[in-house]
């Protein structure tokens, strides 16, 4: 059976009263209520049912919101506990814990009951397979059958989970019921998560897991977005990795209060154009390449500081430069752009365009504008340089081009 190791984010079209009901009314562990955790097909993922089982309630948390205290439930089968790994309930309820306190550094946030129903995916071979595999979680808005509003986690048993990996899973999830809660005020931003809006609803998620529990080996997103970068793929076309620019958001940016109002600038139409004009709002270009040239300095950590590890660097195009010539690339819009420009010995002269791009010695990492003139005759001196180009203008593809003229061999 094929698993992703990612967090699938189920996205359906659902709605849900946004009415924060008293502790009385909170939902019951009927088979009835565990009914409402079913996931209808949708798209080409299979639906999904939590089947018939003796359902128990085995805790109830308080997480401290800006409207209130709101509470956190975990259900399951009698059983569910007997099945977790060593320590997987405490790790359960340390990851609501730890998401509330990291909750409280948000900006005006807002998150509806919730309940974590534990449950188990389809392990049958010949079952149809969800198109990105069986998942830790998913999270969607959910009503009770009484009809008030409630966020619905379904948090599968994964035998293999560290405590703190299972903690991850939970804090990821956790982040999306504040995405879904109308106070947090992006729900119309969130109807883009099933096209390309999933950039930042997974990326933030992402983030917070991290923000809240720490890194965790088993998700790391650095070189899955090295992969995704040499693919030439727009970052608004990503989904988990763009965690990545998140984790360099918060550095630079403001930290955990500024990802609220990050989230409510973002875009209430799924598609390129839209996604784009909400990226160039938020961050100008300027700032777009400074996270293209930390990315390529390696120089990007979680928001406890560490280093974020990558993989292979994408090398980007190369220019070779042995005689007067033009050199050119297109640019699409928020796809980066690395490459190296490699010159012959000699003085040369050149002139490029007004693209959004920025250069470094080979052995070197300060960046600047290409040089209006270039001697490379002295032996040792670098002749290799390093591009990076971020187009972060909303719109058509645009042209990074080179005009180089020899003046002496």
């Amino acid at each position: 059976m094929r698993r992703a190791l990612v967090l699938l984010f189920v996205l359906l079209a659902t709605s849900m009263v946004g009415v924060r009901p008293s502790l009385a009314q909170y939902g019951d562990c009927t088979q009835e209520y565990v009914n409402s955790f079913r996931v209808p097909a949708h798209g080409s993922d299979p639906a999904w049912d939590p089947g018939t089982i003796r359902c128990r309630e085995f805790m109830r948390v308080e997480v401290e919101t800006p409207a209130g205290s709101v509470t956190v439930r975990v259900i399951g089968d009698e059983n569910a506990e007997a099945t977790l790994p060593p320590g997987g309930m405490d790790a359960i309820r340390r990851g609501i814990e730890r998401s509330g306190e990291a909750m409280q550094r948000l900006d005006d946030f807002d998150l509806d009951y919730t309940t974590i129903l534990i449950s188990r995916p389809r392990s049958s071979p010949t079952d149809e397979q969800p198109r990105y595999g069986y998942s830790t979680a998913w999270t969607l808005p959910g009503a009770s059958r009484d009809g008030y509003g409630e966020c619905h986690v379904t948090l599968f048993i994964q035998t293999d989970y560290t405590t703190d990996e299972t903690q991850y899973a939970v804090s990821h999830e956790l982040f999306h019921c504040v995405q879904y809660a109308p106070g947090t005020n992006i729900r119309a931003q969130m109807a883009t998560s099933e096209a390309l809006g999933a950039w930042w609803v997974e990326g933030t998620a992402e983030w917070f897991a991290a923000y809240a529990i720490g890194p965790q080996p088993r998700f790391a997103r650095g070189r899955q977005f090295d992969t995704a970068v040499a693919a030439e793929r727009a970052l608004y076309e990503m989904n988990y990795q763009m965690a990545v620019f998140f984790y360099w958001y918060h550095t630079n940016h403001g930290g955990p209060a500024a990802m609220v109002p990050f989230m409510r600038a973002m875009a209430t139409s799924g598609d390129a154009a839209a996604q784009q004009a909400a990226m160039q709002s938020v961050l100008d270009q300027d700032a777009w390449l400074q996270f293209a040239k930390d990315y390529d300095d390696r120089n990007i950590v979680y928001p406890r500081g560490l280093p974020v590890s990558f993989g292979q660097q994408p090398d980007g195009d190369h220019w070779n430069i042995a005689e007067s010539s033009q050199h050119q690339r297109e640019l699409k819009p928020f796809v980066m752009a690395l490459g190296w420009a490699e010159y012959a010995c000699g003085l040369w002269t050149q002139i490029v365009n007004e693209a959004n791009v920025q250069v470094h010695t080979e052995h070197s990492r300060h960046w600047t504008s290409f040089p209006g003139e270039l001697d490379v005759r002295t032996p040792g001196v670098d002749r290799r340089y390093r591009m990076v180009a971020m187009p972060s203008l909303a719109g058509g593809s645009t042209v990074q081009r080179l005009d180089v003229e020899t003046l002496h061999r």
